[in-house]
């Protein structure tokens, strides 16, 4: 279970001069061919998640001619070990136009970090841009996963049993507290779900994951046609399966109203066949084998999340489209449920 911070010990990285001196105290080291910085202003994000604290920053630069320069910081909180691998990622790629972002500063006993952010909007909001753009960055976003997949790092920790069971009945929980009516049909889903993971769990067979890949996390650039990764506290050696579920669900979720059905398979069998390109056929076939169980282990993450919105945003403009999606989720979890048979532990 993730370490529920105190919003009040977090206020510091709200404070424009603290963030403006820390920059100026090594200008040259973080930002080469500035000597000073003139201005900082934040912007904090709210969100649902009991361990984020999210804020960007928009950092005016100066030359030695007096040209200014505003880039973007983004900085939120992130563990140690999390740290460590982003910083290992960026030292091994940073030559080669790779998605990891470059980190700037790291706060040890706030566990806090700076990096420097990526042009362009998180990916979820091309949702309306047409086929075309999909077929177009799928094959990027597939790329650059197995590239992250196969990063050799000894700084990542295995995702536990008890982590991962701990997590679904967190999510079954929200679900018996916001949706008591679905309860049973999302408690036999992360039933069936927990008992496939505990028989082919296998430590060695785990690779890297970022374990929190949806489209809110890629930065995509389509000017330069480039893409980027962000938020990466959850990072862990964990079922590879897990991010490519996470990918395609909420890929699907954000789009399900705007295309049919087909069209969305497609997407995603296309996300699939093109990370398939950069891994063994053994892999890609564990994969495929274990994908339904993450994707419904994805489906119930999301049905708990957004319950959990529902219920904050009584008077919400929106709420009746809220329902709407929660009643496509359990849907799409009832169609599901019947297609995840059981695994039996040996004798």
């Amino acid at each position: 279970m993730q370490q529920v911070y105190k919003h009040k010990n977090y206020l510091i990285f709200l404070d424009n001069n603290y963030i403006k001196k820390l920059l100026n105290r090594n200008i040259k080291k973080y930002f080469p061919g500035f000597v000073k910085c003139v201005k900082v202003e934040s912007q904090h994000f709210r969100v649902l998640a009991a361990t984020s604290f999210l804020v960007r920053y928009f950092v005016t630069l100066q030359t030695k001619h007096g040209h200014e320069w505003t880039v973007r910081i983004r900085g939120n909180r992130l563990n140690p070990t999390s740290y460590k691998i982003i910083q290992h990622l960026w030292n091994k790629h940073k030559y080669k136009n790779y998605c990891y972002p470059r980190p700037i500063y790291y706060f040890k006993k706030k566990r806090f970090i700076l990096y420097e952010n990526y042009d362009g909007m998180i990916y979820r909001n091309y949702h309306k841009k047409g086929q075309y753009f999909f077929n177009k960055t799928i094959p990027m976003i597939a790329k650059r996963l197995a590239d992250l997949h196969q990063a050799k790092t000894s700084l990542a920790k295995t995702r536990t049993l008890k982590q991962e069971f701990d997590y679904l009945d967190e999510i079954l929980a929200k679900i018996k507290k916001h949706n008591k009516k679905f309860y049973p049909a999302a408690f036999k889903t992360a039933d069936v779900i927990k008992a496939y993971i505990k028989i082919n769990y296998e430590p060695k067979k785990f690779t890297l994951i970022h374990n929190d890949f949806q489209a809110s996390n890629i930065i995509y650039n389509r000017r330069e046609s480039t893409l980027g990764f962000i938020d990466f506290e959850q990072f862990c050696r964990f079922f590879p399966a897990a991010d490519l579920a996470t990918f395609i669900i909420h890929l699907q979720t954000a789009i399900h109203s705007l295309y049919p059905k087909k069209t969305i398979r497609s997407f995603q069998r296309k996300f699939i066949r093109e990370y398939g390109k950069y891994t063994t056929k053994k892999n890609l076939a564990k994969i495929e084998e274990d994908l339904p169980y993450f994707t419904a282990r994805c489906f119930i993450d999301i049905l708990a999340v957004s319950n959990v919105y529902l219920n904050l945003s009584r008077k919400h403009k929106r709420r009746k489209q809220f329902k709407g999606f929660i009643k496509y989720l359990e849907e799409e979890i009832k169609n599901l449920l019947p297609l995840l048979a059981k695994p039996k532990e040996s004798d």
